[in-house]
């Protein structure tokens, strides 16, 4: 009863980091977070054959303290989280929490068994999205260039183009055909506990732990060679039929099996049984529960439960900080002709502009008289910052869209900035095949001009609770490089562009000494 209610409160507590965290177990990348919990109960019940009694309740109480402690850490985990729009500090701080449950009522001694079980509840907390899409880019390529390979081992040509695959008959997107590499995690989550199950030495654990990326990369390799041998020899329908019926829920499947037949298998090696090459045993009646729940809780427990209480009784009868909008002008009204610069309205992606979940947006292409190459103005608005859409790089996109960063560096733009000084911009080079674009960008947040998305978050959780705000802005330039040579002209451009946007977009993107109105409870 203790520990259901203990459960609800961590529930109650961390409601909107859960919601957010079960709403991403709709995506195959992040679909084995549901399974998760399921896999720690198995774990729990029967890992490791040597689980020993508990020691006697006063030396578990001393190491017991450690629980409490834990807890303050998770609401510490959980504010700055909210606050600074940092979800998944807080989904981690959801997992630190049960973490503080379990040491609670069990001390350090029952490590030996429960670090296993601990560590794979982290599994339920979805990757930030930049590191996400990085590493699925690079797996994504891997497979790319093996497929490439394989083909052109077959005698037929093939060229990659940035997230194309051009086999001649057909262009194969890369994207969709390397989907099974969004199962790394799922496919980690089972590996990592198998290897450290597995009682048969260390060149096993290495393999179970080189399955969980291999897998899906060959996966992808082996559909983009079967599309392109359809495309070749029974057309580009045939083909696109193959990808779509082997997408999805059946290469989940196909992944998920490849990895349990390959357990089953070091399992099945030399005459052993499961259980003994795993090190698995059912726990007697009763010594389950016995071993995670002392009969009379100690004090340790006592406080964990009373500190979990008093939490969740802060959450629900406290309000969080109202958070205010400045008074702005809407970019709808943004001219489209400053100096001798003429814009234009570029479209946008309405599925790709839902998914920022931000609430103005301006997207024009600029050009001058005398240039031949046009400027590309992205600016994306948040009113506020703590709904589960905040501002993000946009070296966290680009290369989920195939786009690779060649070089990234920090620069400063003399007389750009506030009263003329200089206007700091991080400013990179990215290609897309054979294409090249300069970019410039920063982060506009109340008054200061960011380079560093560590710093947004920072200062978003400071001005959430000093200023009750959390607007800010992303502001991105780009423009064509077809040769690396003409780098200065490129730079060139940018820099006019922002001399000449700077002095209006202060309308447009308040700085920190402006009238604000229409306070928003920050609640779903």
């Amino acid at each position: 009863m203790l520990l259901a209610a203990a459960l609800g409160g961590l529930i109650w507590l961390f409601r909107d980091s859960l919601g957010l965290m079960l709403a991403s177990g709709s995506t195959l990348r992040q679909v084995h977070g549901w399974l998760v919990p399921g896999l720690v109960l198995a774990l729990l019940y029967l890992h490791p054959a040597e689980r020993a009694e508990l020691p006697p309740p006063a030396a578990a109480a001393r190491s017991a303290w450690l629980g409490p402690l834990l807890l303050l850490a998770s609401a510490g985990l959980l504010v700055f989280g909210e606050l600074g729009a940092i979800y998944t500090l807080s989904q981690i701080g959801f997992v630190v929490a049960l973490w503080g449950l379990v040491l609670s009522a069990t001390g350090l001694q029952r490590l030996r068994w429960l670090w296993l079980p601990c560590l794979c509840l982290l599994f339920m907390v979805p990757l930030p999205q930049f590191l996400s899409n990085q590493l699925h880019a690079l797996l994504q390529l891997v497979a790319a260039q093996a497929g490439a390979l394989l083909i052109r081992a077959a005698g037929f040509a093939v060229v990659l183009e940035g997230n194309l695959l051009d086999v001649g008959a057909y262009r194969i997107p890369v994207t969709e055909a390397c989907s099974s590499v969004q199962m790394f995690l799922p496919m980690l989550s089972l590996a990592l506990p198998a290897a450290v199950l597995w009682r048969g030495g260390w060149g096993g654990r290495l393999l179970l732990l080189a399955a969980a990326p291999l897998i899906p990369i060959l996966a992808g390799s082996f559909r983009i060679v079967v599309t392109a041998a359809l495309a070749r020899s029974r057309g580009i329908e045939v083909a696109e039929r193959f990808l779509q019926a082997s997408g999805g829920v059946p290469l989940y499947l196909a992944c998920v099996a490849l990895l349990v037949l390959l357990i089953w298998l070091l399992g099945r090696r030399g005459g052993r049984t499961m259980a003994s090459a795993w090190g698995l045993a059912r726990p007697g009646r009763g010594s389950l529960w016995s071993s995670l729940w002392p009969a009379r809780p100690s004090t340790p427990l006592w406080t964990a439960l009373l500190l979990i209480a008093a939490l969740a009784l802060v959450s629900a009868v406290v309000d969080r900080p109202e958070l205010q909008r400045p008074e702005r002008q809407r970019f709808a009204f943004f001219p489209r002709q400053i100096g001798d610069w003429q814009a234009r309205t570029a479209a946008v992606d309405p599925v790709a502009l839902a998914s920022l979940k931000l609430a103005d947006h301006l997207s024009l292409v600029w050009q001058r008289p005398a240039d031949i190459l046009p400027v590309s103005l992205w600016v994306a608005w948040y009113d506020v910052q703590v709904y589960g859409a905040s501002i993000h790089s946009p070296m966290a996109c680009l290369p989920g869209a195939g786009w690779r960063v060649e070089a990234i560096g920090r620069h400063v733009l003399p007389g750009a900035g506030p009263g003329g000084g200089g206007l700091p911009v991080n400013r990179a080079v990215i290609a897309l095949g054979t294409e090249r674009q300069l970019v410039y960008y920063w982060f506009a947040q109340r008054g200061r001009v960011l380079r560093s998305e560590y710093l947004l978050k920072w200062y978003l959780f400071q001005d959430s609770l000093l200023m009750q705000r959390s607007d800010g802005a992303l502001i991105r330039i780009t423009t064509p490089l077809p040769d690396l040579a003409d780098t200065a002209a490129a730079d060139g451009r940018l820099t006019a562009l922002v001399h000449a946007i700077t002095p209006v977009l202060g309308a447009y993107v308040p700085g920190a000494e402006v009238p604000v109105y229409s306070p928003i409870l920050n609640k779903p």
